[in-house]
């Protein structure tokens, strides 16, 4: 084995215990307990050409699920509870249904579901916007459509169809400039509101 052979094993090797390491404790959450140290980790997504950086600095502290109003069966730490009681987003492509996944999106979706699962009296408003290309006319079908995609993914994840709401704004609640690429994409998108029982 060569030199160059040597240090790109290594480098490959290094890359993949890091990422294994973000994902266990970072995304899956399960390093908590064993750690009390600032993770920092810079995501960044590419998406119709535009890098879409997300911070995602978190400091994992020790802490044990107690009961709380909004979670009397103290099964859920308090961190996770945060995450839910958080408005969380999903983005699409222009013009596209689909949406793009990121894995901050599918630890939050595994805390929704099983939240869910605790307690079937709660439940969540999908509302599908869109950004200001074309017309109400084709926006507001079209963001009904993107919440009903993201209902459907959610189900197929084990969620009950009776505990999800979809609503659509088309182009009209914009929450950024609609005259830069960045804009747009951050305007295609639905919103995950979660409502406790």
């Amino acid at each position: 084995m060569n030199f160059w052979a040597f240090v790109s094993s290594f480098v490959l090797v290094g890359w993949v215990l890091s990422g294994a390491y973000v994902y266990t404790c970072k995304y899956k959450m399960l390093c908590d307990e064993m750690s009390n140290k600032v993770v920092a980790v810079s995501d960044t997504t590419k998406t119709d050409s535009l890098p879409i950086t997300v911070d995602t600095t978190t400091k994992i502290e020790k802490e044990q699920p107690t009961p709380t109003n909004d979670d009397p069966q103290g099964k859920f730490k308090p961190k996770e509870i945060e995450i839910l009681k958080t408005t969380q987003l999903v983005y699409f492509k222009t013009g596209s249904t689909t949406m793009i996944e990121t894995p901050e999106g599918i630890a939050y979706l595994s805390i929704l579901k099983n939240y869910l699962e605790t307690y079937p009296n709660s439940n969540i408003i999908l509302t599908g916007h869109t950004d200001n290309a074309g017309n109400e006319e084709i926006n507001v079908p079209l963001g009904i459509k993107r919440a009903e995609n993201v209902k459907e993914q959610l189900v197929k994840k084990g969620i009950k169809a009776a505990q999800i709401k979809t609503d659509s704004r088309g182009s009209s609640q914009p929450v950024a400039e609609n005259t830069t690429e960045v804009g747009r994409y951050k305007n295609r998108r639905v919103e995950i509101l979660f409502q406790k029982q």
